[in-house]
């Protein structure tokens, strides 16, 4: 079978609803793009329906056909049409009483099919719109989506920070005030002067002596090491916070302790 031959089977099985899912999307996807096809396509269902009318289709080709065309008024009024039309034609040598109604009643059938002729059109039209609509939408998906892509990120939020003063005490005036933070609340603590040990940890009590936070680990950055609190930690009281400092072997030594109070 030649590519010809190949290409006719292929819409003839379209026509006759017997192409896979592939050929099927194959052959829809040419309706679209090809004028051409389109016409071809047509040509070829208008030849399978004039064979049905004379009676040329047999086997399966011809349940295929009833199958397909049969079920819808469009399809019965065109076969209904070719039928009257071959009834129409004058067999050889042969002359035969027509009833003087039949003209009439072809008109009607030739109207009829005339008519599903510009619906399927329409439809096939309609289809070609909604394809093109479709497109349309996805390109200005696309740009929203490009244009969300350049326009610059926001800034970065940071947590609020607070410088603790060296070594406070809880008298009256020279206690530090933080505002109670809505979230984390990262605060920086001065190094005692002295050598840089390798770690040092941070410990948070309240001025009752309760745990409220505890980091360890901390990194030197300069004369200052940094802790983030989380903000369920520090309910509005007074605190104390611990500076222990370790070196590279032997447990971890006190080296100053920093008053503040959270305040509402």
């Amino acid at each position: 079978m030649d590519e010809r031959d190949k290409h006719r089977d292929l819409i003839g099985r379209f026509l006759l609803g017997a192409a896979s899912e592939e050929e099927r999307q194959q052959v829809e996807a040419r309706l679209f793009a090809e004028d051409e096809f389109l016409a071809e396509l047509q040509d070829r269902e208008d030849a399978l329906v004039d064979d049905y009318a004379h009676g040329r289709l047999a086997g399966e080709a011809h349940a295929a056909f009833e199958r397909c065309f049969l079920a819808s008024a469009e399809g019965r009024a065109r076969v209904a049409f070719a039928r009257a039309a071959a009834r129409l034609r004058p067999a050889p040598a042969v002359r035969r009483w027509a009833p003087s109604w039949l003209p009439a009643a072809a008109a009607v059938v030739f109207a009829l099919a005339a008519g599903a002729l510009g619906m399927r059109s329409l439809r096939v039209e309609d289809a070609r719109r909604a394809e093109r609509a479709a497109a349309t939408e996805r390109e200005q998906a696309l740009a929203r989506q490009l244009e969300e892509a350049r326009r610059p990120a926001p800034p970065a939020t940071h947590p609020p920070a607070i410088v603790l003063r060296a070594q406070g005490t809880r008298a009256a005036g020279e206690t530090q005030e933080v505002a109670r933070p809505s979230g984390p609340l990262v605060l920086t603590v001065p190094l005692p002067t002295g050598p840089t040990l390798a770690s040092y940890q941070a410990v948070l009590r309240t001025v009752e002596g309760a745990l409220a936070w505890e980091d360890a680990g901390l990194q030197p950055e300069g004369a200052t090491v940094r802790t983030t609190i989380p903000a369920a930690a520090l309910p509005p009281g007074d605190y104390i916070l611990t500076l222990s400092g370790r070196r590279r072997t032997g447990p971890a030594a006190e080296l100053a302790d920093f008053y503040f109070r959270v305040v509402p």
